[in-house]
C-alpha cells in the first residue's frame, strides 16, 4: 500500500506531502489539484514501465509544461513515496530533470521504520547485489532502474526491490475514462488484464472474465442501477484473414419485458457504471492493486451511491486494493470513514495544500450529529482554511540517514 507520497515540483505542486489510507478520498473546489495528485502517482509509477519520454507523448505532455512554474526551470520533478504496512515499509525517492536536450533521473531506495521514523539507504547495495554498479545513484538511462529488475535477479535484500517492482506496477490510473472509448468494440485476438486507461478494452476485457466474475459483475451493475442487468458479450467472426471482435449487450429484465441494449445506445452514465464494476471487480485469485479513479460519482445516482462506497470500502479494507478518488459529492463523502478525507485547497501565492478534514478538533467534534458530507457542508471553504491551518502540523516527509 501507498503510505506516504511526498512531491516536488509537478504542475500546480511545488512541495506537498500526502498520507494515505487503504480507501482515500480527494475534495476541495476546481483548480485545487485533486487531478493533479492522480496525475502525480500515474507519472511516478510510469518510470518503473517505460522511458519517460514514452509516456509523455503518450499523454501529450511536454517535460517542461508539467514542471512547477513556482520553482527555477532548473529544478527536477521529486517523488519521495513510502509502500508498505504499519509494521514494515519500503521508500523510494525518485527525481527526473531535462538539462541540455539529457535526461537526468537520480533516485533512491531505502528501508524504512514506521516505528521511529528511521530510513536507511540500501541502494548501493541493491545495485551491487542484482549486478549493477554501486557508483549509479545517478543513472544514465530514461527510467527508474527498477524497470530492469526481475525477480530473477539474485539479490540479498530483493524483498525490498520485488516490493516496490509489485506496488509501483499495480498502480493503475483511470481518470480518461471516455464514453466514446467505453463504446469501442474489442478484438478477440486480445486479452487485456485492465479496461484501459481511456476504458477502450472494456468489451474484451468483460468477454474473457470467467463465469464466476461475470455473475459478480452482474450483481455489482444491478445493484448499483437499481434494476437486474445480465451482461451479454457476443463474438462476431470476421471475414476471410479479419479477426473477429467482441460486441457488448446488456439484457435489462422488469417484470413483464426483457430489453437487449448493445453497449453503443448505453447512457453514458450506464457505461460509466459499467467501467467502474469491471475496475473494481474483485477478481478470483487477481493481484493486488493501487486504482485511481477521478470524480467517482460521476453517472451514479445519488440513492445508489451507499452501495457503491460500501462496495469500495469493503475492496479496501480486505487489503486486495487501495482506492484513490477524487469527488465533489458531500452525498458520497457521508458513507467514507472521516480518516480516509483529505481536504486540498490553494493560499493566497497560488501554491497546493492538502490536510485530512478532520485534523481541526472542531471538525472532527461535530461528527456526534452530523456525517462527514454534511459537515463539509456546514463549513465554507475559508473556515475549513482557516481551522486546518491552527491544528498541528503535518509531520514532515522522513529524512534518509
Amino acid at each position: 500500500m501507498l503510505k506516504h507520497l511526498r512531491i516536488k515540483n509537478f504542475k500546480a505542486i511545488s512541495d506537498l506531502a500526502i498520507k494515505f489510507t487503504p480507501f482515500t478520498v480527494l475534495i476541495g473546489e476546481n483548480s485545487c489539484a485533486k487531478s493533479t495528485i492522480l496525475q502525480a502517482i500515474d507519472f511516478m509509477a510510469s518510470l518503473t514501465k517505460r522511458d519517460v519520454d514514452e509516456y509523455l507523448k503518450e499523454r501529450g505532455w511536454s517535460f517542461h509544461e508539467i514542471k512547477s512554474k513556482f520553482v527555477p526551470d532548473c529544478e527536477p520533478i521529486v517523488f519521495e513515496a513510502i509502500f508498505g504496512t504499519d509494521d514494515w515499509g519500503v521508500g523510494w525517492n525518485i527525481s527526473v530533470n531535462y538539462q541540455m536536450k539529457e535526461w537526468e533521473i537520480e533516485e533512491d531506495i531505502f528501508e524504512y521504520n514506521p516505528t521511529d521514523g528511521a530510513a536507511y539507504s540500501v541502494f548501493n547495495d541493491l545495485m551491487a547485489g542484482i549486478g549493477f554498479s554501486s557508483a549509479m545513484k545517478k543513472l544514465l538511462i530514461k527510467s527508474s532502474v527498477i524497470k530492469l529488475y526481475n525477480s530473477k535477479m539474485e539479490s540479498g535484500q530483493n524483498k525490498l526491490l520485488q516490493t516496490l517492482k509489485t506496488e509501483l506496477t499495480s498502480i493503475n490510473n483511470f481518470e480518461l475514462l471516455s464514453a466514446n472509448m467505453l463504446r469501442k468494440n474489442g478484438s478477440i485476438s486480445d486479452n487485456h488484464d485492465t479496461i484501459g486507461v481511456y476504458g477502450e478494452f472494456l468489451a474484451e476485457y468483460i468477454s474473457n472474465l470467467n463465469d464466476a466474475d461475470k455473475r459478480y459483475l452482474n450483481k455489482m451493475v444491478s445493484g448499483m442501477l437499481g434494476y437486474i442487468i445480465e451482461i451479454d458479450p457476443q463474438i462476431r467472426l470476421g471475414k476471410g484473414d479479419a479477426v473477429g471482435w467482441y460486441e457488448l449487450y446488456l439484457n435489462e429484465k422488469w417484470y413483464s419485458h426483457d430489453f437487449r441494449i448493445e453497449n453503443r445506445y448505453l447512457s453514458d452514465g450506464v457505461l460509466r457504471i459499467l467501467a467502474l464494476s469491471a475496475i473494481l471487480l474483485k477478481k478470483q485469485g487477481g493481484a493486488n492493486q493501487i486504482i485511481l479513479l477521478d470524480e467517482i460519482e460521476d453517472g451514479i445516482n445519488p440513492l445508489n451511491v451507499e452501495n457503491f462506497v460500501n462496495y469500495i470500502s469493503s475492496l479496501a479494507n480486505d487489503g486486495r486494493r487501495q482506492i484513490i478518488v477524487t469527488t465533489h459529492s458531500p452525498v458520497l463523502l457521508n458513507y467514507v470513514d472521516e480518516n480516509g478525507i483529505i481536504f486540498m485547497w490553494r493560499d493566497r501565492e497560488g501554491s497546493i495544500n492538502a490536510e485530512p478534514l478532520f485534523k481541526a478538533k472542531k471538525m472532527k467534534d461535530m461528527l456526534k450529529f452530523l456525517n462527514p458530507g454534511e459537515v463539509w457542508l456546514n463549513y465554507s471553504r475559508d473556515e475549513i482554511v482557516n481551522l486546518l491551518d491552527g491544528a498541528p502540523a503535518a509531520p514532515e516527509a522522513n529524512t534518509i540517514v
